[in-house]
């Protein structure tokens, strides 16, 4: 009797212990997000495959409404 009742102790135990293992991991997640740094352009060792095409098109859109038209020609 004694036997049984220590071996549904000890699984107890075990169970309790995972449970609180795997909670303590839930919590400890954090959600991510990607930087895109957008390079500077006025530098000239600027390369085309700092940015993504999308990027480099967005990044022109952006600096026409800034009202730099050379950099943005650039970014083209």
């Amino acid at each position: 009797m004694f036997v049984l009742l220590a071996g549904v102790t000890c699984l107890l135990a075990l169970l309790l212990w995972r449970a609180w293992k795997k909670r303590r991991q839930q919590e400890l997640e954090v959600d991510a997000e990607e930087i895109t740094l957008t390079p500077d352009i006025t530098d000239n060792n600027v390369d085309a495959s700092d940015l993504p095409e999308d990027g480099w098109l967005a990044l022109a859109k952006e600096l026409l409404a800034t009202g730099q038209l050379r950099l943005a020609l650039r970014a083209l």
